[in-house]
Formats: C-alpha cells, sequence, structure tokens
C-alpha cells in the first residue's frame, strides 16, 4: 500500500515555488471548503434536489473515507520521507492517516455524480479531468501515494454510481410521514456518533458528516413543506442569493466554532445547524425578500353546481 519515496522525488525534482502555489489552488478543488461553498450555490441557484443529493452523496463519501483511514492507518508520504521537503502550505493540506485520499475521493463523488446525472459526454469529460488533476496534486504535493488516489478515486464513483441507484429507487416509494422523517434524522446520526465515540479519535471526524445530514433532511421537509422556494430568479438576485447565503454560511461555520465547547456533540450540532440555514433558513429568507423566489401553489378548483 505503501509507495518508495522515487516518485516523490521525481516530482519535488521539477517543483517551483510558482507550481508550488499553482498546485495548491488546484488541490482545493477537492477540499472541504469548496464543496461547502459549490453544493449551496446548486441549491440555491440550479436545482435543489440536484443540491441536496450532491450534498448528501458527498459527506458519506467522506464519511466512508473517514472510517477508512481510521481501519488502515496508512502514515502519509512526507511522514514516510521526511526528506522530501514539500512546503508548509501544501502539507497542511492532509493530515492524519493517507490511505485512501478524502481528496480523490470526494472530487470523485462529486463530479462522477454529475456525470451520471446529465448524462453528457462534456459532463463524463469534465469529471475525469478534475478527478485527475486534484489526484496528481495530492501525489505532487507528498501528501498521498498513487495508491491512496488510485483507490480513492475508484471509491467515489462507487459512492457515486450506488447513491444515484438507491436514490432512485426510493423515490418512488411512498413518501414516510414528517415525524418519523424528522426522528429518524435525528436518532439514526446521533447513534452512528455514539457508536463511532467507541472508537478514539473516530467521533470527532464523523461528527460533522452526521451534524450535516441530520440538518439537510430537517430542512429539506421544512422548505418542502413551509417555504417552497423558487430556485429561478434574475441574476442580480441571483449573486445577491450567493452572497448573502454563502455569508451565513461561513457566519454560523466559524461563529458557532467560536461559541460551542469543544467536542463532537457540538461539532455535530454546529454542522446540523449549517445545514439548515443552507436547506430552509436562506431559501426562506430569499423568498421572503424576493417573491419571485417563492413557488405558488395551484389554487383549487371550485365545484360546480
Amino acid at each position: 500500500m505503501v509507495w518508495g519515496p522515487e516518485i516523490f522525488e521525481a516530482l519535488r525534482s521539477i517543483s517551483s515555488p510558482a507550481l508550488d502555489r499553482i498546485v495548491r489552488l488546484l488541490t482545493d478543488l477537492g477540499s472541504t471548503e469548496f464543496f461547502i461553498t459549490a453544493v449551496p450555490i446548486v441549491y440555491w441557484c440550479l436545482n435543489k434536489t440536484l443540491g441536496l443529493s450532491l450534498g448528501i452523496v458527498t459527506v458519506i463519501s467522506g464519511g466512508i473515507n473517514i472510517a477508512l483511514k481510521d481501519v488502515f492507518q496508512i502514515p502519509r508520504p512526507y511522514v514516510l520521507y521526511p526528506h522530501l521537503g514539500a512546503p508548509d502550505f501544501l502539507l497542511t493540506t492532509g493530515t492524519g492517516w493517507s490511505f485512501p485520499s478524502g481528496h480523490a475521493q470526494t472530487t470523485a463523488t462529486f463530479w462522477g455524480y454529475l456525470a451520471l446525472h446529465a448524462r453528457r459526454r462534456w459532463a463524463a469529460w469534465l469529471a475525469a479531468s478534475l478527478i485527475a488533476i486534484v489526484g496528481f496534486t495530492r501525489v505532487y504535493a507528498t501528501v498521498h501515494s498513487p495508491t491512496d488516489v488510485l483507490v480513492g478515486g475508484a471509491l467515489g464513483l462507487v459512492v457515486a454510481a450506488a447513491y444515484l441507484l438507491v436514490d432512485g429507487f426510493f423515490s418512488n416509494r411512498k413518501t414516510v410521514s414528517a415525524p418519523w422523517a424528522i426522528t429518524a434524522s435525528i436518532a439514526i446520526p446521533s447513534g452512528l456518533l455514539a457508536a463511532a465515540s467507541l472508537r478514539p479519535g473516530l467521533a470527532d471526524g464523523l461528527a460533522n458528516i452526521l451534524g450535516f445530514l441530520a440538518g439537510a433532511f430537517i430542512g429539506r421537509h421544512i422548505e418542502r413543506t413551509r417555504v417552497r422556494f423558487q430556485e429561478a430568479a434574475p441574476f442580480a438576485v441571483q449573486v445577491y442569493k450567493v452572497l448573502v447565503g454563502l455569508a451565513g454560511v461561513m457566519a454560523l461555520r466559524y461563529g458557532l466554532k467560536a461559541v460551542f465547547p469543544a467536542g463532537p456533540v457540538f461539532h455535530m450540532l454546529r454542522y446540523l445547524i449549517i445545514a439548515l440555514w443552507v436547506t430552509a433558513g436562506a431559501p426562506w429568507l430569499f423568498a421572503s425578500q424576493f417573491p419571485v423566489s417563492r413557488k405558488r401553489q395551484p389554487r383549487a378548483r371550485r365545484r360546480r353546481a
């Protein structure tokens, strides 16, 4: 599972400060910051159903990745070969265990799901290109081996395809009642967090993922039944939604972190609140400020006498 230092030494031999900076920008296409920005934009401005699915499948893939890293516990290449000398701003993009690559896996899941959903050749090429680019940056940065990247990318595509099949199956079934749906959205992630707490360190890694899942399901139900938000809007309104909505995401993400005590329970609660804002809070704000952003319910026809 672990490669020798030769491939990393070869890549570091062609490195330069400018190339290092470019790689730093490109590798962020697989970071949490990218997905926490991209998913809300899709949800608010393009397609709610697609945005929700992208968020859920990406965080599920991330949770699987965290669990696998905890099982294998393979050190990073820069830990095994400290002489490689990559700059700290590259090394800090990959901490903890190495196998499989989280950046590669979540990138493959996000863009792979989009390509499968779009069913267009250009989407497949775009997904393949971005997966390859992000994967290369992880090896160049000495935070992952090629095996980490290849396995992570393959797992990401499998998760995307599996979620597409499962989601299609359940979408054709009867909708679960609101009390049961909300109860399950809280009980299942809480139970998983409690189980993860039995293994030191695992709960900390999974808390944000479980919190997002709980908040996303609850918020989507609130939006569907109470808000009825419309994604389409004039360009100026779309810009406003992105700026104000993402400002709320960042305020909650860092503001609550400063206020809440440390620990996986509060970490989970923080991301639950963030997901509620993305799926219900921000849509309610947009719909209340811009009538065009609220779906009109069809009027009931009067019965003829």
